[in-house]
């Protein structure tokens, strides 16, 4: 339908009735991360056309959806091509609020390092990290160019610890794996990935751990670790196949599935 869309140049009304069917059939899709995606993913086509006042719609649904997506590295990539759309809009036709919301888009990211990035992508010189990821951060950089010795690992697990919540002890625990990889310390960044896998397997409800479990296969998958990645997905399984409600483990089962595909073509 988009070709026909891109066909009535100058035919308002006919566009429009166009992406509301479209819409209408997005909205019949179960999982938000796949209604997201496929909203998402009609975004260019309506920028390309010069019809900026549609993209504007299409992305505050597509908003509207992403605060339904459960596992947060997807949420993220979500929140992340928002951002992209809205500052293409804005080098486009210079539309000043597109640029403030690509902003906006990108300081919703969950995961601090991606956010930074994100952000800098975007032409926004800013570091968004909170306080305590920073220190985490150059405590990370301190033990990998100056030498580290068992105590100082265990200081790090201390510190990254100290975060009340649970779901960003386990991001910071496969950030740090990451960083620690990149530096080439793979034995200290086996033991974050190690610690990420005793927190998350202590969550409760049993589907909000499976959606965690993934999400760390998710960071892990982006940053190459592909055998940790492939157990790790596995544990996410063998998590909701415990979940005793009917419709819920069906919607984890769903939410899963999604995120595998997604892994085979990110």
């Amino acid at each position: 339908m988009m070709y026909v869309y891109g066909m009535v140049r100058g035919d308002q009304m006919h566009r429009n009735d166009i992406i509301i069917k479209i819409t209408e059939k997005c909205d019949t899709i179960t999982s938000a991360a796949q209604k997201a995606s496929v909203l998402l993913d009609i975004v260019p086509f309506v920028i390309h056309e010069d019809d900026y006042e549609m993209a504007f719609i299409l992305l505050k649904h597509v908003a509207l959806v992403a605060r339904s997506i459960r596992i947060p590295s997807i949420a993220d990539s979500i929140r992340a091509g928002m951002s992209n759309a809205y500052f293409i809009i804005f080098q486009r036709n210079h539309d000043e609020k597109a640029r403030k919301t690509a902003v906006e888009c990108a300081h919703e990211i969950i995961n601090e390092e991606n956010r930074t990035i994100v952000l800098n992508q975007i032409g926004h010189e800013e570091i968004d990290r909170s306080s305590h990821y920073t220190k985490i951060k150059t405590y990370i950089e301190k033990i990998s160019t100056e030498g580290s010795s068992s105590g100082q690992v265990d200081t790090l697990e201390r510190m990254i610890r100290t975060d009340p919540h649970r779901g960003k002890v386990v991001q910071h625990f496969c950030n740090a794996a990451v960083l620690l990889k990149n530096y080439g310390k793979n034995k200290m960044a086996k033991r974050m990935v190690d610690a990420a896998i005793r927190e998350t397997s202590i969550i409760r409800p049993l589907s909000r751990r499976a959606y965690v479990f993934c999400d760390v296969a998710l960071i892990l998958h982006a940053a190459g670790c592909e055998v940790e990645e492939h157990a790790i997905i596995d544990m996410a399984v063998n998590t909701a196949a415990n979940i005793r409600q009917f419709h819920l483990r069906d919607e984890v089962f769903d939410n899963l599935a999604y995120a595998m595909r997604y892994m085979q073509v990110a």
